[in-house]
């Protein structure tokens, strides 16, 4: 693996992902001296902050010989290092209060995400990047709960959506740590935002969780195959491909080398719970970004029924979006029906989406909508034809 083998509309990006999905003693090959000395740092450092991960860079870099990288730059480096190790010690110490007074209480905690990983690997929390902590309780004792940690130093945080917006919701507001850290705490009652297609809720994830104890304490988290699924849904169902693709590469990697994971049960599971093309993309996308060594049978089983180039074209689209690239598709609304194409879903907005869509809520009339849209694509000419420029190379690389 070498940065030749990037993406060619974001470097920067690309080397990130690679270096932060790899094993920490590899991380000094992926490139080599001439790539790191031509690297825009200032644009690795933003993606960086982008995925929360100033750990892992500051760890990856550390790895790099000085010669090799501005002394400014490690200096930075290693000052964001030293501001997110703190508040990830924070964090998991506020997670370790919680987790007492929710014992304490009887109150049954099922982690999830980054908090789910840490206890399942025995890691500690700067070895997985997260900005907040996610914790699934039975809808029957959820707001015992979330009233309870408001009486353990954590205080109501709507970020700015109505009140109502979380009526429907598969998590109640979220929590914000009154010490002012900006730390926060999720509490759900489902897995995932309600208007899915998929066979995955709480008594699922409750009948196949594992019991561990996490920070002197006994938690339950997903099975290590399930947790999988439920990675590629949240990245790819969630957040459309736009948001989560380090985290969700990551720990792909990390569940592959316990020991403990097999390829055949991840599909296994993934055509239980109905989310073979979430798996797929995600797999597909790993591979081709983050160098993940997936088993082209596993692939196979999982692709949706869209022929190539097709599948080519939705690769470099959502390759796009995961790299944050210039090049990216400038429509949200040709965005949503690609995804929704990809995903094989009927619907090109899900549930979620159309819940904190402005317009939506706004009631905004359709004819100024379009006039609004518009007036924005033509704003946008440049960003256009690099987004076509890039598709159709794709798909001469095809022919």
């Amino acid at each position: 693996m070498t940065l030749t083998d990037a993406h060619p509309d974001s470097l920067e990006a690309s080397l990130f992902l690679r270096m932060a999905t790899t094993r920490p003693t590899d991380a000094n090959r992926i490139a080599s001296a001439g790539d790191l000395r031509a690297l825009d740092w200032d644009r690795l450092i933003g993606f960086a902050l982008l995925e929360n991960a100033a750990t892992l860079l500051d760890d990856r870099i550390s790895r790099i010989p000085e010669s090799l990288l501005p002394g400014q730059y490690r200096d930075r480096i290693g000052r964001l290092g030293l501001v997110w190790t703190f508040k990830l010690k924070l964090l998991e110490r506020r997670l370790q209060q919680s987790l007492d007074a929710l014992a304490n209480a009887g109150i049954e905690v099922i982690l999830l995400k980054g908090a789910a990983l840490a206890a399942i690997t025995h890691r500690s929390f700067t070895d997985r990047p997260m900005a907040d902590v996610d914790m699934l309780i039975d809808p029957l004792r959820a707001r015992d709960a979330h009233d309870l940690m408001q009486r353990q130093g954590w205080m109501l945080d709507s970020s700015g959506h109505p009140d109502d917006a979380w009526n429907n919701h598969h998590h109640l507001p979220p929590l914000a740590d009154k010490n002012g850290s900006g730390l926060r705490l999720e509490i759900h009652v489902a897995p995932i935002s309600p208007g899915h297609p998929f066979n995955i809720d709480f008594a699922r994830l409750r009948a196949t969780a594992e019991r561990r104890t996490h920070l002197g304490v006994e938690v339950l988290v997903p099975e290590i195959h399930v947790y999988a699924v439920h990675s590629a849904i949240h990245f790819a169902w969630s957040h459309r491909f736009e948001s989560g693709a380090l985290n969700a590469f990551r720990d792909l990697g990390v569940l592959e080398s316990t020991g403990s994971f097999s390829w055949v049960r991840l599909v296994e599971v993934a055509r239980q719970t109905s989310a073979e093309t979430c798996c797929y993309w995600t797999l597909r996308l790993a591979q081709s970004l983050a160098g993940l060594v997936v088993p082209e049978r596993v692939l196979k089983d999982l692709a949706p029924p869209i022929r190539e180039p097709f599948l080519s074209l939705l690769d470099e689209h959502f390759s796009q979006l995961v790299l944050r690239s210039e090049r990216a598709c400038p429509s949200v609304a040709l965005r949503y029906r690609l995804w929704a194409f990809a995903l094989q879903t009927k619907s090109a907005v899900n549930e979620e989406s159309m819940q904190w869509e402005v317009d939506v809520r706004a009631a905004v009339p359709r004819r100024m909508r379009v006039v609004r849209r518009v007036g924005s694509h033509l704003q946008r000419a440049r960003q256009w034809s690099l987004y076509l420029a890039s598709m159709f190379a794709a798909l001469a690389a095809e022919m």
